[in-house]
């Protein structure tokens, strides 16, 4: 049963509301008046001793000296609505100067702020940036804020830290939240969206103060601190019945408890018989029972005093009792205020505080700062703005966009962070805005190509300086045949047009290879393979003139693909097919010793239905070990580590350039991996777990790594990363620690290629091949 509650924990906290009916009762009437006292009519005496001036507004006392000037009816320095102060009257009940509003209590939500300002006067003041719980609205009649419809679950949305989330019950919770698993980042998960039991349906433990009920350890939870409202900060019932309202005083009437909230009685009237707490016949003087005798201005038995009137705010209380500190009332002239009470004061950071009263019944001389409110300011004087809130109102922070560059985020006035906006596109080789274009407004994609016509009139590409400027000579994929011109810019003309015939169309690559993308319309095929392929097709062709190895991939295309392989002619017989590969919907075909000769490539639509933007990864190297060369690098998976000797391969590769920049990275034999990411995701490499040292030549257990990844195999750029002795390195005995670290990388969707490389400077004794661990994260 919840313990009665006296009316320091309900009435007194409605003082200022309550001022209209104070005014209405006898002199020192009853209840908690000691808040309010006031001047005769027509005196202009300066502020009484509670801190009310004639006028029934508060003073404060600015310089904690003593001398409250009768001005408290001013703003703190008369620029409140612009820069955020609180006026100083704010919380009295009256709506003064610099106040939008003032309904004389703390609670925010209301439609009046504890800041005296509207809750909401627009919809876009209600928006808390959150799909999740619908799109909020304003009430402009009672300025309050009135919730949305809550999105279905399963929607997308942005989680209070910016992480991507979807809606559960009305919340944004992490797309694992509910599958009753705790995973990273949850505090519970118990796999139901009934926020009423130990875990909410966010995967956050539920406590008091959030919101919700949880049945069996919570009476109440309004998800406020606001004592007196019905459901009390520690999430107990402020009352269940009427005897918990009693504050054993007759005189006041019967206080009763309607929906959880002590409700006042109604006072009797003065002279009424009462019985006094001594057990003693009394009768009712200004709200409290004193003895029959008292007020007859003569000091009867049982009567510490008796002055003969109703003032409690003389030495005479009108129980006939000594007024003493503590006892409900200030004493005129000896007393500043009762022990226990509040006034409002203005903060250092020149918000609305409260100053308390001490046990010696003067005010503290010390301004507590209110709680923080989402508001933009620093309301309680801690130099954080909205603390507690997701963001601060108003403000713009740094983020991550979809697309990994650095974008901004608005946060809302309700302190809700919005989406991520993208930068505006630099010329970088990178798709900055998101868009899925590279560079978009400036000739063409730094590092890329760029189309042209060539000098025989036909179209072609040329290389895209770092500029976004295209350079260089402006060549065709292939010779044209019968045009006797060098449109493939390889200084033989109308090559590669005898012998075989090629498909109409047919794209010759360049060895070594390259990346080859483009749009591929919807359609019925002319072609198929062996493994499928009805849709249309785009056809490319290589020759080589020995043995090579072949590695194809259509990894990261937008739409099912089928890839084959025929040799010398567009009908010629198939030498490999490839409907699925890696469980994914597009293709992977590797061709080992190949003989030389010329050759048809067909990245085919599935179905007459698929069509779209296509990526074809098409590398053509000398034959070799598995993952010695781009035409058959080795796959790579976060499953398990790589491990090997890089001794048996040969020196390829090197990267553009690297961390640290040592004479002789990436010089020794290198080992090529691949690995595709279907989206977006945070990847990391390391060879921190190989041979510890590497002292000479003469030890042929361990290699002095480098290791690089690069966009397209065969170039040296796009690299986003080189790292040489990541894992850290000292001197001494054993002399290095030589291992490389790529650390986190926020990796695109798309095919990447990894090169494990050795340190091989031109003079030295460092090992250049050697046994390695490869240990990766996050790739699939």
């Amino acid at each position: 049963m919840t313990p009665p509650h006296s009316c320091r924990r309900w009435d007194c906290s409605l003082r200022l509301a309550a001022l209209a009916a104070l005014l209405a009762l006898a002199a020192g009437g009853p209840g908690c008046h000691a808040m309010f006292s006031f001047d005769p009519v027509g005196s202009d005496a300066g502020l009484d001793a509670d801190g009310f001036d004639g006028e029934g507004t508060v003073d404060v006392d600015a310089d904690a000296d003593g001398d409250v000037p009768d001005d408290g009816d001013v703003l703190e320095d008369g620029d409140a609505e612009d820069d955020g102060e609180v006026p100083v009257e704010c919380g009295d009940g009256n709506v003064d100067p610099g106040e939008d509003c003032d309904d004389g209590n703390d609670i925010p939500g209301d439609g009046c702020e504890p800041d005296c300002t509207w809750t909401c006067e627009l919809d876009a003041d209600c928006d808390d940036a959150d799909v999740c719980n619908g799109t909020e609205h304003c009430d402009t009649a009672s300025h309050t804020c009135a919730a949305g419809t809550p999105a279905p679950d399963g929607t997308a949305c942005t989680q209070p830290l910016g992480d991507p989330g979807i809606c559960r019950a009305g919340s944004c919770a992490s797309p694992q939240c509910g599958n009753g698993v705790v995973d990273r980042g949850e505090a519970c998960d118990d796999g139901n969206t009934d926020d009423t039991d130990g875990c909410l349906n966010t995967c956050v433990v539920a406590t008091c103060g959030d919101g919700f009920t949880w049945v069996g350890h919570e009476e109440c939870d309004d998800g406020n601190t606001v004592t007196g409202d019905g459901c009390e900060p520690d999430c107990s019932w402020t009352c269940e019945n009427d005897p918990d309202c009693d504050d054993a005083e007759p005189c006041t009437g019967d206080e009763t408890c309607t929906d959880h909230v002590c409700v006042p009685g109604t006072p009797l009237a003065e002279g009424s018989e009462c019985t006094t707490s001594t057990g003693a016949p009394g009768v009712c003087r200004g709200g409290a029972c004193a003895a029959a005798g008292c007020g007859n201005g003569l000091v009867d038995p049982g009567e510490e005093c008796d002055d003969g009137n109703t003032s409690n705010f003389d030495e005479c209380l009108n129980t006939c009792r000594d007024a003493s500190c503590g006892d409900g009332y200030v004493w005129a002239g000896h007393e500043d205020c009762e022990a226990g009470e509040t006034r409002i004061c203005s903060t250092s950071c020149s918000t609305a505080g409260r100053e308390a009263c001490t046990t010696g019944c003067a005010w503290s001389g010390t301004c507590a700062p209110p709680a923080e409110l989402c508001n933009g300011l620093d309301d309680d004087c801690d130099t954080a703005c909205d603390n507690g809130f997701p963001c601060c109102a108003g403000t713009i922070s740094t983020c991550t966009t979809s697309c990994s560059s650095a974008g901004s985020r608005a946060c809302s006035a309700m302190c809700g962070p919005g989406p991520c906006i993208p930068p505006a596109e630099t010329c970088n080789g990178l798709d900055d805005d998101c868009d899925l274009v590279c560079d978009n407004g400036f000739p063409c994609c730094a590092g890329g190509t760029a189309a042209c016509v060539t000098a025989c009139g036909t179209a072609g590409t040329r290389s895209c300086g770092m500029d976004c400027a295209p350079t260089g000579d402006c060549c065709a994929p292939t010779d044209i045949c019968g045009n006797s011109c060098d449109d493939d810019c390889d200084t033989v003309v109308d090559d590669g047009c005898t012998g075989c015939t090629l498909c109409p169309g047919a794209t010759e690559v360049g060895l070594p290879g390259n990346r080859r993308t483009g749009t591929l319309a919807a359609g019925a095929g002319s072609t198929r393979g062996s493994c499928g392929g009805d849709g249309a097709e785009v056809v490319f062709f290589f020759v080589t003139s020995g043995t090579k190895d072949v590695f194809i991939a259509t990894h990261g295309t937008a739409f099912d693909t089928v890839v084959y392989v025929r040799n010398c002619a567009c009908d010629g017989p198939e030498v490999g097919c490839n409907d699925d590969a890696g469980g994914h919907s597009s293709s992977l075909l590797v061709l080992r010793d190949l003989p030389g000769g010329t050759y048809q490539v067909f990245v085919d639509a599935k179905t007459a239905a698929g069509g779209g933007a296509y990526s074809v990864d098409l590398y053509v190297t000398d034959p070799g070990l598995s993952g010695d060369r781009c035409g058959d690098p080795l796959p790579l998976a976060s499953a398990s580590p790589a491990t090997g000797n890089s001794c048996s391969f040969t020196a390829d590769y090197t990267p553009a350039s690297c961390e640290g920049g040592f004479e002789g990275s990436g010089g020794g034999e290198d080992v090529v991996y691949y690995f595709y990411l279907p989206t977006a995701t945070t990847v990391r490499l390391d060879t921190c777990g190989s041979a510890g040292f590497c002292p000479t030549d003469g030890d042929s257990t361990c290699v002095d790594t480098t290791l690089y990844i690069r966009n397209v195999c065969t170039q040296s750029s796009p690299q986003p990363v080189c790292d040489e002795d990541g894992c850290g390195f000292r001197m001494g005995s054993p002399p290095y620690y030589v291992h490389s670290d790529t650390g986190s990388l926020s990796l695109a969707a798309g095919m990447y290629y990894v090169f494990l490389d050795g340190y091989n400077e031109s003079t030295g004794s460092w090992l250049h091949c050697g046994d390695y661990t490869l240990t990766t994260t996050g790739i699939p």
